[in-house]
């Protein structure tokens, strides 16, 4: 968990060209990180407190340095004219960070709660998930920016179900009515 945060502050540190202030924040959430670790290993079995705080530290990383990141490609790419060409780059961040903070979050939500030996061992499972998924979600990173696996349009494009959703439109007198939009079969 510790290695996978500081790879990804330090990504996001050399994305935002060396700014002295994300590295102060993000040092910050990492020293908190490091200091959790011996009351975690510690008390793993009693304390609910380390375990709930470094889930939350490391998703909070981990969703902040991945937006950060993200919004520093969509701005220099949309101030070079190259938007259309880095949306998959945007997407396979998009990816990996879900992959990775999802389940952080699960499970410190559900070790606050651990009221019950259900969630407890809900818990422990989602815990034995994350170590793969820590090694996965770089991983998935790597293998999709080197096969260049970009998905087609016309795949994005088909629908997935037969939900309709209802669109407003207003004609030039401001009067409202509803269209109902068709399908492609």
């Amino acid at each position: 968990m510790l290695i996978a945060d500081t790879l990804l502050v330090w990504r996001c540190y050399m994305v935002w060209l060396k700014n002295i202030w994300l590295l102060v924040l993000f040092g910050i959430l990492l020293l908190g990180e490091v200091g959790l670790f011996p009351t975690y290993f510690l008390f793993f079995s009693s304390a609910t407190f380390p375990a709930s705080s470094l889930s939350f530290i490391s998703s909070g990383i981990t969703i902040i340095s991945t937006s950060m990141i993200i919004y520093r490609i969509l701005t220099v790419s949309r101030d070079s004219g190259s938007m259309g060409r880095h949306g998959y780059i945007i997407e396979i961040l998009v990816e990996s960070g879900v992959l990775y903070s999802v389940p952080l979050l699960i499970v410190g939500v559900m070790l606050v709660i651990r009221n019950d030996i259900t969630v407890t061992e809900a818990g422990t499972y989602l815990m034995a998930i994350l170590i793969p998924v820590t090694g996965i979600a770089p991983t998935l990173i790597s293998e999709h920016a080197m096969t260049n696996a970009k998905r087609d349009e016309e795949r994005w494009s088909q629908p997935i179900s037969t939900l309709r959703f209802r669109q407003i439109t207003r004609d030039a007198t401001h009067q409202e009515s509803d269209v109902i939009p068709s399908l492609p079969r």
